[in-house]
């Protein structure tokens, strides 16, 4: 886990180490999403501090990059963010002690990972699946090749 974060945001491991595993403030909510007792996803935000304005728009409070450790809904990402995903039942701790390739997700994020997204969608997946002659759609039935072409097309609009 340290080893990714180090990674992620080229950050030396003693210092991730010092600044989320270690940390009074994010050693619980760790130790909780390790233990399987906490939520399944946890964050790390690599990002300046942040509060609300008079104006309810979030504005950095400096410009110094701090780590944050989160569920998800308590911060939000302005920076690069790490999550990692719990792939075990509720209440089974992840075993430490030797890989956990199957029972950890880990990847990265980024403030613009929506925008990615919907240009990925748009651009590639969308102009690909219009263009499918019928043939390619092979056992696929009229009824479920226009089902699946309304709900892509609502998809790639609400993104």
């Amino acid at each position: 886990m340290v080893e990714n974060m180090s990674a992620a945001f080229d950050v030396p491991s003693h210092s991730v180490q010092e600044h989320t595993i270690q940390h009074e403030k994010f050693a619980p909510m760790i130790k909780a999403w390790l233990n399987g007792t906490g939520p399944p996803q946890l964050f790390v935000y690599y990002q300046p501090p942040q509060r609300m304005n008079d104006a309810g728009e979030i504005v950095n409070t400096s410009d110094h990059y701090q780590m944050f450790v989160t569920d998800g809904e308590s911060l939000k990402l302005t920076g690069k963010g790490a999550y990692f995903l719990r792939c075990l039942p509720p209440g089974q701790p992840i075993n430490d002690k030797a890989q956990y390739d199957a029972e950890v997700l880990f990847g990265e994020v980024h403030p613009n990972s929506v925008q990615t997204l919907n240009t990925l969608i748009n651009n590639v997946y969308k102009p690909l699946v219009d263009k499918l002659a019928t043939e390619d759609w092979g056992v696929c039935e009229i009824e479920q090749k226009r089902d699946f072409s309304i709900v892509f097309e609502k998809f790639a609009k609400e993104l």
